[in-house]
C-alpha cells in the first residue's frame, strides 16, 4: 500500500508495505542515502502516490513546518488547521497501533513535531487519550526504541501549562510508571527522558513533588543511578531532577528525603559538567533559604569545601580546564561558568549562616569566609548584595567568629566598599553588619568598628534607607557603642553622633518618641567615660 502525502508536506522519512507484508522505510536527510521519486508537493495539489525505495531499518517521520507547541485548537474550519490535524491523526493512529513498526513510526512522528519549530497540539494527544497508551507502554519488557519514544514524548506532555491536561497525566499514575522504568535502567537515554519528566512533575507544584517523593522506588533509583555508568548528559540530568525535588518550602523531610539524597549529591560534584554543578548548588541554595537546618547531613560529606570552590573560582576553573583541554578559553567563557556557580553558592552561604552559630563555625573552618573579600568588590551588583548580606548574616555568631570577620580584614574592605558603593541594599547590609558587630562583640571590637567611621556610616544608611527595621537595630547598636567606649574612643562617637543629626534622621522617620531617651541615655554616659 502507498503512502499518500497532504498538500503542502515535505517527505524526510516514509513507510509502506510491500508485497511480502513486510514496512520498509526510507532514511533520514544526511545518511548519504537518495530518495527515489519524492518531492514536495505544492499547496494545490491534492493526494499523490508517492514511490518509495527499500530502506529497511529507518523509521517514518514527516515534516510538518509551521507547526509550533500549543495547548489550544484555532480555528477548526481554516485550511491550515484542518491539515494539521489531519496530520496529527495519522499520527495518533499509528501511535496508538497494535504493531510494534507502527506504533514506533508514529512516536517518531509525533517527536519529529515536538522538535521541529512549529506548533503541537498537546490538546489534541491528551484528547486522543495517547497518553493513557503511552503510560501504559512505560513497563518491563518493552524494547528500548520504542520505551524511548514513549517516555521522550510523555516528558515533552509534562510542559503543559494546562491543569487539565496535567491532571490527565497524574491520573494515569505517570509518577509510578517512571519510577518503574527508572528502576529498569534500560539504557542511558531512557533514564534521561525519565528523569527530565520526573524533574518537570516536580517543578509544578509541592503536591506533585511530595507525590513523586512518597513513591518508595524513586530515592533508592537515584542514589543507583548515580553510581551508575553512563554520559554527562544522563548525571545532569539527574542533577536537575535532585534540585527540583529539593526546591520549594517547607523542604522535604531530612531523614526520609534529604539524608538519603546528600551522598547523591556528593558524587554528583564530581562531575565535569557546570549545569549538573549548578543545579546541584540550587539544590543546596533552595534547602539553605527554606530550612537551613536541613542542610545538616552535608557537614559530615564536606560539602562546605565545595561551597568554598565555587566561591573562590577553582570549582570553575576546573571545569574550564576539563571542558577545554588545551587550557585555552576566553575571558567570557570563565565568566560566564564563575557565575553559573557563584550566585547559588552564595545563597547558600546566606542561608547557612542565619541558621546558627554551628553553621557558621562550618564555614569558617571551610575558609567559606575568605572569598568574600573580593566578592564584596564585585562588578554585578546581585553578587554584592549577597556578599555583603553573608557578612551581616555571618556577624550573628559568637565572639570569636566576629573576631574571625575582623581578623580578615571585612572592617576596612566594608568601609572602602561604602565610600564607593551607590546601591543601597548593599549599604543596608553593610549597617546591619557593623550593627552586630557593636551589639554581640566584645568592647576590643566595637572600637574596632567605631574607629573606623562605622557609627557614621550607620546612621548615615539609616537616614538614607528610612526602614524602621534597620533603624531599629542601629538605635540598639549605638547605645551597646556608647555604653561600652572611653576615653578618645567615646569622645570621637560622640562628635559622630552629633555630625550626623541623629535626632533629626529619627523626627524624619517620625520614630524618635520610642528612641531619644534611650540615645539620650546612652549619650550622657558616654560623656562621663569620655572625660
Amino acid at each position: 500500500m502507498p503512502v499518500f502525502l497532504l498538500p503542502g508536506q515535505t517527505i524526510h522519512f516514509a513507510i509502506m508495505a510491500t508485497e511480502d507484508g513486510a514496512d520498509r522505510h526510507v532514511p533520514p536527510r544526511g545518511t548519504g542515502a537518495r530518495l527515489s521519486g519524492v518531492r514536495t508537493l505544492g499547496r494545490t495539489a491534492a493526494r499523490q502516490r508517492v514511490s518509495v525505495p527499500d530502506y529497511p531499518n529507518s523509521p517514518w517521520v514527516v515534516d510538518a513546518t509551521g507547526i509550533r507547541d500549543d495547548e489550544t485548537p484555532e480555528d477548526p474550519d481554516s485550511p491550515g488547521e484542518r491539515i494539521r490535524l489531519q496530520r496529527m491523526d495519522v499520527y495518533l493512529e499509528a501511535a496508538k497501533s497494535d504493531d510494534h513498526a507502527r506504533r514506533l513510526a508514529g512516536l517518531r512522528c509525533i517527536r519529529f513535531l515536538f522538535t521541529a519549530s512549529g506548533r503541537v497540539p498537546i490538546w489534541l494527544i491528551i484528547e486522543s487519550d495517547l497518553h493513557s497508551s503511552l503510560i501504559s507502554h512505560i513497563q518491563p519488557g518493552a524494547d528500548e526504541p520504542l520505551l524511548f519514544e514513549t517516555v521522550w514524548i510523555a516528558a515533552q506532555l509534562t510542559k503543559t501549562r494546562s491543569r487539565a491536561n496535567l491532571q490527565a497525566l497524574l491520573s494515569n499514575d505517570i509518577i509510578g510508571e517512571l519510577a518503574r522504568v527508572l528502576d529498569l535502567f534500560v539504557s542511558p537515554r531512557v533514564t534521561e527522558q525519565s528523569l527530565r519528566c520526573l524533574s518537570r512533575l516536580a517543578r509544578v507544584n509541592l503536591e506533585i513533588r511530595d507525590e513523586i517523593l512518597a513513591n518508595e522506588t524513586v530515592i533508592p533509583v537515584l542514589q543507583r543511578i548515580s553510581v551508575s555508568a553512563g554520559p554527562p548528559s544522563m548525571f545532569g540530568s539527574l542533577a536537575s531532577a535532585i534540585c527540583s525535588l529539593l526546591q520549594g518550602s517547607p523542604a522535604p523531610n531530612v531523614d526520609a528525603v534529604i539524608e538519603p539524597l546528600m551522598p547523591v549529591v556528593a558524587t554528583l560534584f564530581k562531575s565535569e559538567d557546570v549545569h549538573a554543578i549548578n543545579s546541584l548548588l540550587f539544590a543546596l541554595a533552595y534547602l539553605a533559604e527554606s530550612n537551613p537546618r536541613s542542610l545538616e547531613p552535608m557537614k559530615e560529606l564536606a560539602l562546605t569545601s565545595q561551597i568554598t570552590a565555587a566561591l573562590d573560582g577553582s570549582l570553575a576553573e576546573r571545569l574550564l580546564q576539563s571542558e577545554f583541554s588545551s587550557g585555552e578559553y576566553s575571558p567570557s567563557e570563565r565568566a560566564e561558568t564563575e557565575m553559573l556557580l557563584l550566585v547559588p553558592a552564595l545563597r547558600t552561604v546566606v542561608g547557612m549562616a542565619s541558621a546558627g552559630e554551628d553553621f557558621i563555625q562550618e564555614l569558617i573552618d571551610a575558609n567559606a569566609i575568605l572569598p568574600l573579600r573580593d566578592l564584596i568588590d564585585h562588578d554585578r551588583r546581585d553578587v554584592r548584595v549577597l556578599a555583603t548580606r553573608a557578612l551581616a548574616n555571618l556577624a550573628q555568631g559568637t565572639q570569636d567568629h566576629i573576631q574571625a570577620l575582623l581578623d580578615a580584614d571585612f572592617a576596612d574592605l566594608t568601609r572602602s566598599r561604602l565610600e564607593r558603593e551607590g546601591h543601597t541594599t548593599v549599604k543596608k547590609n553593610i549597617a546591619i553588619f557593623y550593627a552586630r558587630i557593636c551589639c554581640e562583640g566584645t568592647p576590643e571590637q566595637i572600637s574596632t568598628i567605631v574607629s573606623r567611621g562605622g557609627l557614621r556610616s550607620m546612621w548615615h544608611v539609616a537616614g538614607l534607607v528610612g526602614i524602621e527595621a534597620t533603624t531599629d537595630i542601629v538605635v540598639t547598636a549605638t547605645e551597646a557603642a556608647l555604653m561600652t567606649l572611653e576615653g578618645a574612643l567615646a569622645r570621637q562617637a560622640l562628635i559622630d553622633i552629633q555630625e550626623t543629626d541623629v535626632f533629626e534622621i529619627l523626627d524624619r522617620q517620625g520614630i524618635s518618641d520610642r528612641y531619644f531617651e534611650r540615645i539620650t541615655e546612652a549619650m550622657f554616659f558616654c560623656e562621663s567615660r569620655a572625660a
